[in-house]
């Protein structure tokens, strides 16, 4: 199976407001996809594509100070009903993650809990025949996302890692999956754009088909910042 994947939409939004000492944010990120299911090398059995995802969020986050920060966030998986589609049931996970930017270091771990969704086998789409597994169930999977990168100037250079493993088996005969991958990126900042590129490939697998090497870039754009607000001198 080969798989392409673009997030069109992700929008995220600091809000002015304050809640617990944190400032509130929200979140809404939309994945499309395209994949090629074949039946062994160079064969090509349906070639789908179309909205794979849609995530909400809204969270938390704190200045702790010295250049550490803090943040929760709380994400629901809308249901999404299409040839690419991996679930099309309601699911919430929950994200915590700590930060360091200073020095000219931008160091960050995430970790995020998904509940899943136990389901009989129906409402099959190519994707999920192609895995054998049932749209209406999912299991409860935990992710890790670690990036340690080095600023230069405008250039940003380091390593990532991701991981993802399977919590609970949501049917009958559901083998769990876990895999980790390590990798480097590099980005550069422009006025009001990052260009960021990243390479991973798996160090360590179960159940995923084999081993996989992931190449994927983004550009992150300033929609919109605060004046600061100026307060005049008195004397």
């Amino acid at each position: 199976m080969d798989l392409g994947v673009a997030i069109p939409v992700h929008l995220l939004w600091a809000t002015p407001y304050e809640l617990l000492g944190g400032r509130l944010f929200l979140v809404d990120e939309n994945v499309w996809a395209q994949v090629a299911v074949g039946h062994g090398f160079g064969t090509t059995a349906a070639n789908l594509r179309g909205f794979a995802l849609t995530k909400l969020g809204a969270g938390l986050s704190w200045n702790l100070g010295a250049g550490f920060h803090a943040a929760i966030e709380e994400q629901v998986f809308v249901p999404v009903n299409s040839q690419v589609s991996v679930n099309d049931y309601w699911e919430f996970s929950q994200k915590v993650a700590i930060g360091y930017t200073a020095n000219d270091w931008l160091l960050n771990a995430e970790m995020v809990y998904g509940v899943g969704s136990n389901g009989p086998l129906q409402n099959v789409s190519p994707v999920n025949a192609a895995f054998n597994q049932p749209a209406t169930a999912g299991a409860a999977w935990g992710n890790l996302n670690l990036t340690a990168l080095r600023e230069f100037g405008k250039w940003e250079v380091g390593a990532i890692g991701f991981g993802s493993t399977d919590l609970s088996s949501p049917y009958s005969g559901y083998l769990r999956q876990s895999q980790f991958a390590l990798g480097g990126a590099v980005a550069y900042n422009f006025e009001n754009v990052k260009l960021v590129v990243k390479v991973s490939r798996d160090v360590y697998q179960q159940n995923e088909g084999g081993y996989d090497t992931r190449f994927w870039s983004e550009l992150v754009f300033a929609l919109w910042k605060p004046e600061a607000h100026v307060v005049a001198a008195k004397y």
